[in-house]
């Protein structure tokens, strides 16, 4: 999987997240492509109650870029840490990121034979701020690249940590599923244009008259 150049990804998050009134749940999807080694842009529609909010973001490197929703400017942010689960941490895994790790056959998934494996996180495998995940993942018999990926756990939502782009804080549980298709597709990720700024305007101060 570290040997891919890009991917395309299909990933639906539901946050169930506990508040002092009641528990909300939150269905994000989000849906877009990853090239190789650090770029990806993705389209995220958050489903809240009354209303879909769905915006766009693109990393490059060390900077993502979101679209804000309302006034279609888009802002950048210096580090992924601000608020987005990036495709990367699902791929270049370790085995040592994970344990309890269990072959429990094959399935069809999509129409693909793909060995079953199950386990659980042994750290912050996945950048989510949590060591306490289970995870199951589809395995291309043929060619040995993951299909799917299950994740279910605890976080701590923050502003200024994963899924922090939501602008909640609190618990919450966390299902997480990630299809992965087009595996080496050609992908072309470019820069968002950002506003500018409007110059100042310079006046130059009128003579004071004299009587």
């Amino acid at each position: 999987m570290a040997a891919l150049r890009s991917f395309h990804f299909e990933t639906e998050i539901v946050l169930s997240i506990e508040s002092e009134e009641s528990n909300i749940e939150l269905p994000i999807i989000l849906s877009g492509d990853y090239k190789s080694p650090n770029l990806f842009n993705a389209i995220m529609s958050i489903n809240l109650i009354f209303m879909t909010v769905e915006t766009e973001i693109v990393n490059i490197g060390d900077k993502t870029y979101v679209k804000d929703p309302i006034t279609g400017l888009w802002r950048v942010e210096t580090s992924i840490e601000t608020g987005f689960v990036n495709p990367s941490d699902f791929i270049n895994l370790k085995i040592s990121d994970l344990r309890n790790l269990i072959f429990t056959g094959t399935e069809s998934l999509d129409g693909v034979d793909s060995y079953l494996v199950k386990g659980n996180t042994t750290q912050n495998a996945f950048g989510l701020g949590s060591d306490n995940f289970d995870v199951a993942f589809w395995i291309d018999v043929d060619n040995s690249l993951i299909g799917k990926i299950q994740i279910e756990g605890d976080i701590r939502l923050t502003k200024n940590g994963p899924l922090g782009v939501i602008g909640m804080e609190g618990n919450a549980e966390l299902m997480l599923v990630m299809e992965l298709s087009d595996y080496n597709k050609t992908v072309t990720i470019t820069t968002p244009t950002l506003p500018t700024s409007t110059p100042a305007v310079a006046h130059t101060p009128k003579p004071i008259s004299r009587n």
